[in-house]
Order: structure tokens, then sequence, then C-alpha cells
């Protein structure tokens, strides 16, 4: 390595500014603009079949609940009736085959407040679902 002296320096700077594209930047602009707005919207219908989904599933909840009460009641009035009309079999006022669709109601009774029980659960796993749980 020598140590010169050099007396002569260069530098330079460029600045480019384009007085006229065309458009291009206002076009550019508007299209980001629409493109903000598209995805505004799809975000705001999103949120909105999210809150109806959730609130969908709520109510059915909600149905299905009340479906379990209605069973379980048909249940009390099905034991009852198999009750009566077992009384009146003993008695001898009414043939068994009274007695006989009395306990097939108590089954199909019992199947139903199942079922409903089932469509609790049902609807409570879709509304987790909904909720994103």
């Amino acid at each position: 390595m020598t140590a010169e002296w050099r007396d002569t320096w260069a530098v330079g700077v460029g600045v480019s500014i384009t007085a006229f594209d065309g458009g291009r930047t206002s076009a550019a602009t508007a299209r980001a603009k629409a493109q903000a707005d598209a995805v505004s919207r799809q975000l705001a219908d999103l949120e909105q079949r999210v809150r109806f989904d959730v609130t969908s599933r709520a109510l059915d909840l909600e149905t299905a609940r009340a479906s379990v009460g209605v069973a379980a009641r048909n249940v009390e009035a099905a034991r009852e009736n198999l009750r009566v009309s077992q009384d009146r079999y003993q008695a001898g006022v009414s043939p068994s085959s009274d007695r006989l669709d009395a306990e097939t109601r108590l089954l199909r009774a019992g199947l139903d407040e199942t079922l409903a029980r089932t469509q609790v659960r049902v609807a409570r796993a879709a509304l987790e679902h909904a909720l994103g749980r």
C-alpha cells in the first residue's frame, strides 16, 4: 500500500421526479382503496354471518332444552296412563291390549326423551363450534 495524496475528488447526486405518469399513481391509489373497501365489506359480512350462526345455534339449544321438558312431562303422563291401564286391567274392566298399548306409549315417550336429550348435546356442540371453542 502506498500513501499518496489525491487532490481530485468527484461526488454526484441524482434526483428523478416524474412530472406526468399517465395517471398510474392515481389508478393505483384508487385500486388500493377499492381493495380495502372490498376487504372491509367482506369482514363485515363475515362478522354478520358469525353473529347469525351463533344466535341460531343458541336458539337451537334453547329449543332443544325446552323439548326435553316436554318429553319428560310426556314420560310422566305415559307412566300415569300405564298405571291406570294396569289398575283397570286388574279390575277386569279393560282388555290386556289397553295395558300393552300404554306400555308401548311409555316406551315411545322414553325414546322421545332420550332423543331430546341427545339433541341438546348436539345443539350444545354446534354452539360451541360456532363460538370457536
